[in-house]
């Protein structure tokens, strides 16, 4: 052994990979102070996803508010903005065979004003090519997260993933 990055060390010729082999990450984006969408109180709904800000492994094909991943095992950390839309829930949602993969905590943004996130994180296996959505589900209509006015852009969903090795 030479070391971390010798010829055995965890980036050497014959040394571990690592875990993950691949990251992507999608995000919905808008210009600054411009307002998320309204959520629907009709089961569950796919959520907005406009842009897919890293893939340098391009294993992932964003659709509109859906992406198609190639076959493997993910990690995902998902995070979503409610307004005040009391009861509301998040989960990666497999399209193609009409499975839930991973589901969030529910959080209950009441009132006015009121915000909440949703976060979701899990591990998943998919064998072959898949249509995924993440989706939410809320029981009062409402905004899918409010604007900071920060002057930088505004994101009101963020969705990463880790390819294992």
């Amino acid at each position: 052994l030479t070391g971390s990055t010798g010829a055995t060390g965890a980036t050497g010729a014959t040394g571990a990979a690592g875990m993950y082999n691949a990251y992507v990450r999608m995000v919905e984006i808008v210009a600054s102070g411009a307002t998320a969408a309204s959520g629907t109180v009709t089961g569950w709904q796919p959520l907005p996803i406009n842009t897919k800000s890293d893939d340098p492994s391009t294993i992932c094909t964003l659709g509109t508010n859906q992406f198609v991943l190639t076959a493997g095992t993910y990690r995902i950390q998902a995070i979503q903005s409610f307004g005040p839309t009391n009861a509301s829930k998040i989960r990666l949602f497999n399209a193609t065979a009409g499975t839930t993969l991973v589901d969030s905590i529910g959080a209950y943004p009441a009132g006015s004003p009121a915000n909440a996130v949703c976060t979701l994180g899990g591990r998943f296996t998919i064998a072959a090519a898949q249509n995924l959505q993440l989706q939410y589900h809320i029981t009062l209509a409402g905004p899918l997260g409010y604007t900071a006015y920060s002057g930088d852009s505004e994101i009101y969903t963020n969705i990463e993933l880790w390819r294992e090795s």
